[in-house]
């Protein structure tokens, strides 16, 4: 149940769920969840099989279709993720992360940025200004542009919102020295090389070594 609760981003506690959902969504969020451990288990083809199910069942759920794409996307199958991905922003036009997700799939497979993509990516900075995703996603296509110092900003932001990112920081310190600014990517570098072996201790254990919130107080002391 927590997993269902959690990939379709229901913002219900387990104990409560009964109280506030139909037996229709309690049984697709129980389903979810079982699709998910499949992914866990290492049993991909199962878990895609449960997805194209789901969808057709319940084509209009949010975060339905963003889930199922991005699995296709983790089983390469890339204009099967697409088209998922614009069922989900047909069925939840607002949703920030079917935009991120669509652009960064479209950025991984073309070299040139198309206008829906730069559109895309405003739009979801529009959607959620507080996040650190669609910013970082905004800067990787203004870069994709040429359009440097515009990237550094939204870079910047994206790292201000959240200082843990190692992707973020990496690609800010490539940004900033191909803008002329080496003590700046120095600085984003050594960051970089803080985080990454952070991040993966995270994917392993789930536990943030006590050093990681070093980086917050020096960010405050500077």
């Amino acid at each position: 149940m927590a997993e269902g609760l959690a990939a379709l981003q229901i913002p219900v506690l387990p104990e409560t769920i009964r109280k506030a959902i139909d037996s229709e969504r309690f049984a697709l969020i129980m389903r979810v969840g079982k699709a998910q451990q499949l992914i866990a288990l290492g049993k991909t083809p199962e878990a895609v099989s449960e997805y194209e199910t789901l969808v057709l069942q319940y084509p209009d759920f949010p975060n339905l279709h963003l889930i199922y794409a991005s699995l296709l996307v983790h089983v390469n199958e890339f204009e099967k993720a697409e088209a998922q991905f614009r069922l989900e922003l047909r069925t939840n036009p607002k949703s920030m992360l079917g935009r991120v997700r669509l652009v960064l799939l479209e950025l991984g497979r073309r070299k040139e940025v198309s206008d829906e993509m730069v559109s895309l990516a405003g739009e979801a900075v529009s959607l959620e200004p507080r996040s650190y995703i669609p910013h970082y996603v905004l800067g990787s296509v203004l870069v994709r542009e040429g359009k440097l110092e515009q990237a550094a900003s939204e870079l910047e932001i994206s790292r201000d919102l959240d200082p843990y990112s190692s992707r973020v920081r990496f690609t800010l310190a490539q940004v900033n020295l191909r803008l002329g600014r080496k003590e700046a990517a120095a600085e984003e570098r050594k960051a970089y090389e803080q985080l990454r072996p952070t991040e993966d201790l995270f994917r392993e254990s789930g536990k943030l070594p006590v050093s990681v919130f070093g980086l917050s107080e020096q960010r405050t002391a500077n």
